[in-house]
């Protein structure tokens, strides 16, 4: 199974949070109560809105000792659902049983005529996580069901838990970045953090105040949020750690100190053994160049070593060993680069394990975190080079969009301060070209070739497509014209996707080139030789229009211009000719279109050669930052807005001295 918009090969996930069945309408949002419950940072599904989710109150009581082991004692409440005709709410808690230990003290229905019933214990039992054949080798969840029967509208649900963390995910400090997702409402929400008073602790907030005080040997730092409503249907593009109330804390100096402690937990585990130094050996025979043996190590683990996608934090705290990796050919994002690293170090080029966010979070707090970050690369020092295996498409050193510019931390860096980001390739090596030439014929019937050639990111999603469609699949191709509106037939060639850069050939640039040709029949068009207005169709299109995605996206309904969104530097360009029947001819052409402002250039140009009509248009995106926002985004908005209209201009059969059309001729 692949992602096609990434090429990320995968195997399936783990189903560690399906709804559960029979009663259960408090549904997917019990995730929000076990993060309040558990002192995880996680964030909940969207409320639906007939069964909107209140937190009446929120209290979270954190203790950290002086060996950087904490408690959290936490106490929430939670109106009943309004829409609940079983009157019955489960709830799970899940915690991990190699870091902490979890109590449920208490849970109670308080009924608004000041009754407390409070569950007995047969309500409140084990329900281990069940996943696929891969997950109980990469996570140590467990988790247990709450049933709340004879549930009224009005109704409080109350939980008091206990939660010790023996063993943290980032050994010798204490971190935590809570997120208030505004898919619920929150009536009261406090937070208390009591740290040794010779800890210090480092925090940062949003919308959250923060107070502190010392209390005989330790200083207690309250955080609260006020009241945040529910905001049901909120159309955005950056993440939650990005635009939410939050605070985050952290006991580790910088990220400097956070890096060598989190590196501590994966160098381990990447050592050459003797079965790996033969492994790296045998991949690498005969080839003497150092940034050759470490495209082709690559490589083999890029298309060798499947993918399991659990999320960081829900699995297992340290990754296998390298050597195991190796054996059992599959792993996490963990165990792809302890892997990697360790064929690598066998060979002397020296590696780094890098730390970041592959969704769509654009920033990271300022006191160390493992929030918002989620996933692991490599950076390879000797060539500036960063790879991620688990893009099952991805050249060497070439990065998916979710990916660039994004803050990251190098855990085991030598070559400078671990907090960095990711550089946005140069605008020429983010490219995506498609042409596409259609005849018509007398009978109306279209005949047609699309030629997609793209680099960089705009590359592994093609090859991404390429991967997930298949070569001679005329399903795929009839797919995808029926989504665009012109339902046909086709069929797809290109070469296989994971195709090498020539030996030689520069980290980006031409030697990533990736090309998809595909050819199409459209019926049912003959309406058109009566003389109309149409718009030239794109074929088998593959990737996104000019302007889309570079400037952030195109189609996104009811985004505002000025919501801040993604943008990278590059370039797309697409041509589009028919060639019309004999007799046949335009009423007339558009008029070009030229734009030109400080972060993107437009030119759409309109031409005819005999029977042929030709739109060639060709978008570049300036975009200085990863993040458009303000100015920035306002132009990049107001450009869009000229680019869309500009695709669906539509041209016209001219109705002037038409010959007669083989309908007309046959009634005859």
């Amino acid at each position: 199974m692949t992602d096609g918009s990434s090429g990320r090969p995968t195997v399936c996930p783990p189903h560690r949070r399906a709804p559960l069945a029979g009663g259960a309408t408090f549904g997917a949002r019990a995730a929000m109560l076990a993060m309040l419950l558990s002192g995880a940072c996680q964030t909940a599904p969207a409320a639906v809105p007939d069964n909107q989710v209140t937190f009446d109150q929120v209290a979270s009581k954190w203790t950290v000792g002086s060996d950087d082991t904490w408690s959290v004692d936490a106490d929430v409440s939670i109106r009943a659902p309004k829409d609940n005709p079983s009157h019955v709410v489960r709830m799970p808690l899940t915690w991990s049983t190699g870091t902490e230990k979890l109590e449920v003290l208490q849970a109670r229905i308080d009924k608004p005529d000041g009754r407390s019933l409070v569950l007995p214990k047969e309500a409140i039992r084990d329900d281990p996580p069940t996943g696929d054949m891969y997950f109980h080798e990469f996570t140590d969840e467990d988790r247990l069901i709450i049933t709340f029967s004879n549930v009224e509208t009005g109704d409080l649900l109350v939980v008091k838990t206990r939660r010790s963390v023996f063993h943290p995910r980032v050994p010798g400090g204490f971190m935590a970045a809570p997120v208030l997702d505004r898919g619920v409402g929150w009536e009261e929400t406090n937070y208390t953090i009591s740290v040794p008073a010779d800890m210090p602790l480092h925090y940062e907030t949003r919308v959250f105040d923060h107070q502190s005080e010392t209390i005989r040997d330790r200083i207690v730092h309250y955080f609260h949020a006020p009241k945040v409503p529910e905001q049901t249907r909120e159309v955005t593009v950056l993440g939650q750690f990005d635009r939410l109330p939050r605070f985050a804390v952290s006991t580790f100096r910088d990220w400097d100190a956070f890096a060598a402690a989190y590196a501590s937990v994966f160098t381990p585990h990447a050592k050459v053994t003797p079965a790996i130094a033969a492994m790296s050996a045998k991949l690498t025979e005969g080839q003497t160049d150092p940034r050759e043996q470490a495209r082709l190590l690559y490589e083999w683990v890029r298309d060798h070593i499947r993918v399991v996608p659990i999320p960081l934090e829900e699995s297992n705290p340290e990754p296998h060993d390298a050597e195991q990796v190796m054996t059992k050919l599959y792993g996490d994002n963990k165990d792809h680069v302890v892997l990697l690293y360790a064929l690598l170090a066998a060979r002397g080029i020296p590696a780094e394990f890098v730390l970041l966010n592959d969704t769509n979070d654009s920033t990271i707090a300022d006191p160390p975190n493992l929030r918002p970050m989620n996933h692991l690369i490599l950076y390879l020092p000797g060539f500036k080079t960063y790879v991620d295996s688990t893009v099952g498409v991805a050249p060497f050193g070439i990065l998916p969009f979710t990916e660039l510019g994004k803050p990251a931390i190098h855990l085991n860096g030598s070559s400078g301060l671990a907090r960095r980001d990711i550089p946005l390739p140069a605008s020429g090596d983010t490219l995506a070209d498609m042409k596409t030439d259609m005849t018509m014929e007398a009978n109306g019937d279209v005949t047609g070739t699309t030629t997609t050639m793209a680099r960089g990111a705009f590359g592994l999603r093609l090859r991404g497509a390429a991967r997930a469609m298949g070569e001679n699949n005329p399903g795929a191709a009839a797919t995808l014209l029926r989504q665009h509106g012109t339902p046909g037939t086709g069929t797809f060639s290109f070469s296989p996707p994971t195709t090498s850069p020539p030996t030689g050939a520069p980290p980006t640039g031409a030697g990533d080139d990736y090309t998809v040709t595909g050819t199409f029949h459209l019926d049912n068009h003959a309406q058109l030789l009566r003389g109309g207005f149409f718009m030239l169709w794109t074929g088998l299109r593959l990737l996104p229009r000019p302007g889309d995605t570079l400037a952030g996206p195109m189609f996104l309904p009811d985004i505002r211009r000025t919501e801040p969104t993604f943008c990278y530097p590059g370039v797309q360009t697409e041509e589009l000719s028919m060639t019309l029947p004999e007799g046949r001819a335009l009423g007339g052409l558009p008029p070009d279109i030229k734009i030109d402002n400080d972060v993107a250039r437009y030119r759409s140009h309109w031409a005819t050669n005999g029977r042929q009509v030709t739109v060639t248009r060709e978008f570049q995106s300036l975009a200085p930052k990863l993040v458009c926002d303000g100015r920035v985004r306002d132009e990049m908005a107001d450009t869009l807005a000229k680019v869309r209209a500009d695709l669906v201009t539509p041209v016209g059969i001219g109705q002037d001295s038409l010959p007669p059309s083989p309908a007309d001729t046959a009634k005859q």
